[in-house]
């Protein structure tokens, strides 16, 4: 059963691949715009992508062994804070705030 993740506010993307898929260097310690990656030896990487609606960013890399990351671990290594709901069966959780946006919510 999946589960399904609505987003709120902020937008988050994930980009899943090798060091040189994602930032395009054969050095996968190497992480785009200068940031540096969370476990940078790791085989993958994933970089957390949050897009306010200021339209700023906020990326993360985050470096994982095995073959996949889920989007829940990737935010808890990226060091970033979020808030969500998990609201059971097959709604899942929902993500209420990224990144402190927005500064305050009522309902999830």
């Amino acid at each position: 059963m999946r589960k399904h993740v609505m987003w709120v506010s902020a937008t988050l993307a994930l980009a899943l691949g090798t060091g040189a898929a994602c930032g395009g260097s054969s050095n996968p310690s190497t992480a785009t715009q200068g940031t540096s990656c969370v476990n940078a030896s790791a085989a993958h990487h994933a970089y957390v992508v949050i897009e306010h609606a200021s339209a700023t960013t906020v990326q993360k890399c985050v470096g994982f062994s095995a073959d996949t990351i889920d989007g829940q671990s990737s935010m808890v290594e990226s060091g970033l804070k979020y808030q969500s709901q998990d609201f059971g069966g097959s709604l899942g959780k929902a993500v209420c705030q990224i990144d402190n946006e927005p500064m305050h919510y009522d309902k999830c």
